[in-house]
């Protein structure tokens, strides 16, 4: 934060706030998944940052991963079910954090 977040109050100046490149492999998965221009970029290595949610935040794609083989991460289908439409939630295989042997954590490519 900056002085002025400091003196102020972050909640009143609305600051911008950073967290440790750790956490980033988290933000940058979640937009990921509604920002395809991040990965098409070629700026993020995908096998790495999975790599580094695993190795930072294992309790976060254990969730995750649950989550999404139970459908619950499919919003689409959750949404149409709420207006009364008989729909059956899916999870993805593509969508699940994969660790990979050969990838490291090194997801930055700049």
């Amino acid at each position: 934060m900056l002085d002025s977040d400091l003196q102020q109050g972050i909640d009143t100046t609305h600051g911008y706030l950073f967290f440790p490149e750790s956490a980033g492999c988290l933000a940058l998965f979640e937009l990921w998944r509604f920002y395809d221009e991040i990965m098409a970029s070629g700026l993020i290595d995908r096998a790495a940052m999975m790599n580094a949610i695993y190795v930072h935040h294992p309790e976060h794609a254990v969730r995750h991963n649950k989550r999404e083989q139970e459908g619950l991460n499919d919003v689409g289908a959750h949404f149409w079910r709420w207006l009364g439409f008989d729909v059956e939630p899916e999870g993805k295989e593509e969508r699940l954090i994969v660790f990979h042997t050969e990838g490291g954590t090194d997801y930055l490519r700049f």
